[in-house]
C-alpha cells in the first residue's frame, strides 16, 4: 500500500510513503522524510494525503474524503490490517466499507478490525445470481416441487432489501444477522499473535460477549494452533465495570472471560437488583479469575444485599424492619432518640455476619461472613 503526502499549504510538495513502515516503528526516519516537505515560510507543517495505491479498489475514495489532517501513523496501523488479508478479506473489507457509514479512518480501521462480521457470496452479482445461491445454498428452505416455478430474482431482491448488502467484485458481501451489534460490552480486549506479531499487523480488537464463530473466526484470522482463541495473546484489557478491571487485569483466558461476560451481560439485563449484588459480593470476595466469578454469579441466592449505607442505617433496618416484624411489636416513636443506632449497628453487623460494601449490606445466608478488623476496633 502507498500514500502520497502533500504539503497542505504548498501542495506541489508531495512524497510517496510505501506502507506498512516497518522498519522505522519509531517514525524517526519517516518523521524526517515528511520534515523536508515543509516550506521556510512555514511554522507548522500542516499534511493530507493526495493520493492512495492500495489492494482494496475503493479506499482511496473514502482516505480522500476524510476531512481531517493526515494521521500517518493511523494510516500504518491500516495498512499493517490489510497486510495480513487474505484475497477473500481483501474483498470483503472493500464492501464492508460501502454497507458501513465511513466518516473517516477511525470507521475504516473499525471495519477492517471486524471483517468476520461480513460474509462474502462469491459469484453473485445480479439479483438473480443471488436468489440462485440463497437457494442452492439452503440459506432459502425451498420444497423441490416448487423449484421449477421459483422466481429467484424476487427471492434475491427480498434477501438484498432485508439485509446489509453490498456488491463487489464479482461477489455480494452480506453483514452477518446478529445481535452481536446491541449486546452490552463487559469487556474490551485487544489480541494479537506470534504471527501477527512477526507481520507487524495491529492487534485485533475483540468485544465480549461474542458469539463462538465470532472467536473461532478471530483465531482464525490470527493463525493461532488448532485454531483455538486460547492460544491468543492478550495485548490490552479494559473493561467498563470498575471491579472486573481491577480484580481481572491478570486473566488470559479468553475463552474463560467470554463466558463470563454473557453470565455478566444476563444479571445486568434480567434483573436490576442482581447485578449490584454481584458487584458487592466482588467487592468482599476478590476473586482474581473469571471462572470464580462465573461461579459467584451463579450462587447470588446465597447472599442478600440490604440497602443500608452504613452501621447506623443497618442497626435502624434490624430494629424497624426487621426484628420488630418478626415479634409483631410497634417499636414507639418517643425511645428512638436514646438508641446510638450507629454502636447498635457495628453490633449487629459482627453479631449477623454482615459486611459493607459500596453498593449496601452484603449478608451471606449459609455462611455468614467473618467480621472485619475495622470494625472490631470500632467496636473496642
Amino acid at each position: 500500500m502507498k500514500i502520497q503526502v502533500a504539503n497542505s499549504e504548498y501542495p506541489d510538495k508531495r512524497l510517496w510513503l510505501e506502507l506498512p513502515i516497518t522498519h522505522d516503528p519509531d517514525f524517526i526516519l519517516t518523521t524526517g522524510k515528511l520534515a523536508g516537505l515543509a516550506s521556510p515560510e512555514q511554522s507548522v507543517l500542516s499534511l493530507r494525503i493526495t493520493d492512495v495505491e492500495s489492494p482494496i479498489p475503493n479506499l482511496k475514495r473514502y482516505i480522500l474524503a476524510d476531512a481531517c489532517e493526515s494521521k500517518i501513523e493511523r494510516m500504518n496501523l491500516l495498512a499493517q490490517s490489510i497486510s495480513v488479508m487474505n484475497a477473500f478479506d481483501q474483498l470483503k473489507f472493500s464492501s464492508a466499507m460501502d454497507i458501513e457509514a465511513i466518516n473517516g479512518i477511525e470507521d475504516i480501521q473499525q471495519t477492517a478490525d471486524n471483517i468476520d462480521d461480513y460474509e462474502l457470496f462469491p459469484d453473485v452479482t445480479t439479483e438473480k445470481e443471488l436468489g440462485v445461491y440463497l437457494v442452492e445454498s439452503g440459506d432459502v428452505d425451498i420444497h423441490a416441487s416448487a423449484l421449477p416455478y421459483l422466481d429467484y430474482a424476487m427471492i434475491g431482491a427480498e434477501y438484498y432489501a432485508n439485509h446489509s448488502c453490498s456488491y463487489g467484485n464479482n461477489c455480494l458481501v452480506v453483514k452477518k444477522d446478529s445481535t452481536e451489534t446491541n449486546r452490552a460490552v463487559i469487556f474490551e480486549l485487544k489480541l494479537t499473535s506470534d504471527y501477527y506479531m512477526k507481520k507487524g499487523a495491529p492487534p485485533i480488537r475483540l468485544t465480549l460477549p461474542a458469539s463462538p464463530e465470532k472467536l473461532n473466526a478471530v483465531a482464525e484470522r490470527l493463525r493461532l494452533p488448532e485454531s483455538r482463541i486460547d492460544k491468543c495473546k492478550i495485548a490490552d484489557f479494559k473493561s467498563p465495570i470498575p471491579c472486573l478491571q481491577e480484580l481481572l487485569r491478570n486473566e488470559r483466558q479468553v475463552t474463560q472471560l467470554n463466558n463470563l461476560a454473557i453470565e455478566v451481560e444476563w444479571l445486568s439485563r434480567c434483573d436490576k437488583n442482581l447485578f449490584p449484588k454481584f458487584q458487592a459480593v466482588l467487592e468482599i470476595e476478590q476473586p482474581d479469575t473469571a471462572d470464580r466469578m462465573q461461579r459467584i454469579a451463579r450462587e447470588l441466592d446465597d447472599y442478600e444485599l440490604i440497602n443500608a449505607k452504613t452501621p447506623a442505617d443497618y442497626g435502624y433496618h434490624v430494629l424497624y424492619k426487621s426484628d420488630l416484624e418478626k415479634r409483631d411489636i410497634e417499636f414507639r416513636a418517643e425511645v428512638e432518640p436514646f438508641i446510638d443506632f450507629q454502636k447498635y449497628g457495628q453490633w449487629r453487623m459482627e453479631q449477623d455476619g454482615v459486611r459493607q460494601t459500596d453498593f449496601g449490606m452484603m449478608h451471606q445466608i449459609s455462611e455468614p461472613f467473618e467480621p472485619q478488623e475495622t470494625m472490631r476496633m470500632q467496636m473496642q
